[in-house]
């Protein structure tokens, strides 16, 4: 089983995003103030969808990290790369008045993406690829 250090970053991804979906569902308007976006019917709307589909991913990653193959699990985490580069960069982009956590969240998504990034590559000491031998 390769990619063990992407798996263990997987996993506190999931744990992450489990956590912050589940804080969008349960206070949408006090998340809504957090990240400065207007709070009314639609927007808080729009934020319960976002915390279904973090939970929805959440458990998909932990279903991943844990139970896949590795050319799954490689395709999956290269997902969580561009989904946590996107999320980082759309936090960041898109407010006209950025405030304190909305630069926390899109600094801890960009983290996300690096981490995915540098662990990928890596493979566990003394793996042998058989293959190639």
């Amino acid at each position: 089983m390769l990619f063990r250090s992407s798996r263990l970053v997987m996993v506190i991804d999931a744990l992450l995003l489990l956590g912050l979906g589940a804080y969008i569902l349960a206070k949408r308007d006090e998340f809504l103030a957090y990240v400065g976006l207007a709070i009314g019917p639609a927007s808080a709307e729009l934020a319960g969808l976002l915390g279904i589909v973090l939970l929805g991913l959440a458990v998909h990653q932990a279903t991943t990290s844990r139970n896949a193959g590795d050319p799954a699990f490689r395709r999956a985490a290269l997902c969580s790369v561009l989904m946590q580069g996107t999320l980082a960069a759309s936090l960041y982009l898109e407010s006209p008045a950025p405030t304190t956590m909305r630069t926390v969240l899109a600094g801890v998504c960009a983290f996300f993406a690096v981490i995915y990034l540098v662990t990928l590559p890596i493979k566990p000491v003394g793996y042998r690829d058989d293959a190639k031998a």
